[in-house]
């Protein structure tokens, strides 16, 4: 157990190295001239992965407990490095998308192993969500107050970890800020999540005895905010937030996402049959589309660079989250508010972005489904003991 625990504080200093520097990579590219990586992020990625191919390779209850998400997780490894060499794409293409699978079994098998782990990442995901809030104001500062910009991913992803075993007062009050935050970064796709979030929470609530008149008094207190948080941000941008829910999304292409999905539908209709059971290769839409632009939605992004059949594992990973997610909505468990919060982020963005293709914000909540999975698995050990 204590080799374990040494273990943990390296795969936790990997981790927050990787998570730091993906998102100073990020901030330096959108708002600088940073294009490249560098060889310090893919030495915490490596390391993180390295790790997990340990803690696969020498525990002993991986296999005894394997659900059909680690046979998931597995295929995926295998399929995605056929589809690379394949395809001819770089090795380093390799390391980003095996990321979600093993960053997932490491949150999963740590946890799995020890279920006090938890609260040592819940621990680690404060200082995410710290490091996050950093670079958020760092990028609002940059681009001056008014403008919107995605780095609020890197401070509200988190969150969900954060949740766990959270007192409910203390959880409403990061809500009420979340909001607001969402609102200040001016993100159309985060404003969605949110309201999706809090219509979900709210159905559920609301429909529940001994819980309505709580519901409504936390929908309107929401609401309240929303619409101030909505009236103060709007009123400083001298009227951009307003602006940016009746326009477009800010692309370099005047007609928006409707042209980009509609090239790249097209780009996929004509493609080979191999192509379309092999891809054309790691992040080919930008490459290959007249836009030079990526597809801005997972589904068309992974047929046309990975093919159906990598597509197919992909829609695994959604059966797995929803399911998950039923089973804590219909069980009303501690699990219920973050799981909600990721899944209704995880819905949103995968359709106006790209989320595997990229090492970045997607891990924060891969790895809280692996801890999530991982937990629920022991209560339910416990529970038929």
């Amino acid at each position: 157990m204590k080799q374990l625990h040494q273990l943990f504080y390296i795969y936790t200093v990997f981790l927050l190295f990787f998570f730091w520097r993906t998102a100073d990579f990020w901030l330096n590219n959108r708002y600088g001239d940073v294009k490249n990586a560098g060889i310090l992020l893919y030495i915490g990625l490596v390391g993180v992965e390295l790790i997990t191919l340990h803690l696969i390779l020498s525990s002993p209850s991986f296999n005894k407990h394997d659900y059909w998400i680690h046979r998931l997780c597995l295929l995926w490894e295998a399929v995605m490095l056929f589809v690379l060499i394949y395809n001819k794409d770089p090795f380093v293409a390799y390391f980003k998308c095996l990321a979600w699978p093993l960053f997932f079994e490491s949150a999963y098998l740590f946890v799995r192993w020890n279920y006090n782990f938890l609260k040592s990442f819940r621990k680690v995901y404060y200082l995410l969500v710290f490091g996050g809030a950093v670079i958020f104001f760092r990028a609002l500062f940059i681009r001056s107050f008014g403008s919107q910009t995605n780095m609020i991913y890197f401070m509200l992803l988190p969150v969900p970890v954060i949740f766990l075993f959270q007192k409910r007062k203390i959880r409403n009050v990061i809500l009420v800020f979340m909001t607001f935050f969402a609102f200040l970064s001016m993100k159309r796709s985060m404003l969605l999540a949110i309201v999706l979030f809090w219509g979900l929470v709210g159905f559920k609530y609301l429909f529940e005895r001994g819980k309505r008149t709580m519901a409504i008094v936390l929908v309107v207190i929401i609401a309240a905010t929303a619409y101030g948080s909505f009236r103060v941000v709007d009123n400083v941008s001298s009227g951009y937030l307003s602006s940016r829910l009746v326009t477009d999304e800010d692309t370099d292409i005047t007609n928006g996402r409707e042209l980009i999905y509609t090239i790249t539908w097209n780009m996929i209709e004509q493609s080979s049959p191999m192509h379309l059971i092999f891809g054309h290769g790691h992040n080919a839409v930008r490459s290959d589309s007249i836009l030079n632009i990526s597809a801005h939605n997972e589904f068309l992004e992974i047929i046309y660079d990975y093919g159906i059949v990598i597509f197919l594992l992909y829609l695994g990973l959604w059966v797995y989250v929803i399911r998950q997610w039923l089973y804590h909505y219909s069980h009303d468990t501690t699990f219920f508010i973050p799981y909600t919060l990721s899944i209704c982020i995880f819905a949103v963005m995968a359709m106006v972005s790209e989320l595997v293709i990229y090492v970045s914000y997607f891990l924060y909540l891969v790895m809280f489904w692996g801890m999530v999975g991982a937990a629920k698995e022991i209560d339910e050990i416990k529970q038929n003991i």
